[in-house]
């Protein structure tokens, strides 16, 4: 593991409770609030330019006043610049956030906006098929959107 992270991590178990944050001068935490059909699934997390060491949390539902609120947190990470992503689609989303010492940074997890599919897409007569996907993200010029 890569000792910018801590060594620790949540467990898959069950975690109704509270959640403590062990944050201080040199280390910060991340709360990455998602929505319901995220629970469960692993956020993977790793310094900006290191390689990809299965460092995650799960998403699980928080508690909260009224609803529950769906959020993976990671309670103490090293200052630094990080990149989040699913774990299970190494070749989606990837989220860019800054942790400072002392502080709990908040973001939110993106929404993919499915698109209207393309005119003719479907017709009744089968001659145009669409083989790309309707999904879309706004990004940043490197690929990555930021928290």
């Amino acid at each position: 593991m890569n000792p910018v992270l801590s060594d620790r991590h949540e467990s898959m178990g069950p975690s109704e409770g509270p959640v403590v944050l062990d944050i201080g001068e040199a280390f910060g935490a991340i709360v990455l609030r998602t929505t319901a059909e995220l629970d469960r699934r692993e956020i993977e997390i790793r310094p900006i330019a290191g390689s990809w060491e299965g460092t995650h949390v799960a998403v699980r539902a928080r508690p909260s006043s009224g609803r529950p609120l769906h959020a993976a947190v990671f309670g103490r990470l090293a200052e630094g610049h990080y990149e989040l992503r699913r774990r299970d689609r190494a070749d989606g989303v990837v989220l860019s956030v800054t942790v400072t010492g002392g502080v709990v940074t908040e973001c939110e997890w993106p929404v993919v906006v499915q698109e209207a599919p393309p005119t003719g897409y479907g017709e009744s007569d089968g001659s145009r098929q669409e083989s790309s996907s309707p999904e879309t993200l706004l990004t940043t010029k490197e690929g990555a959107l930021l928290c």
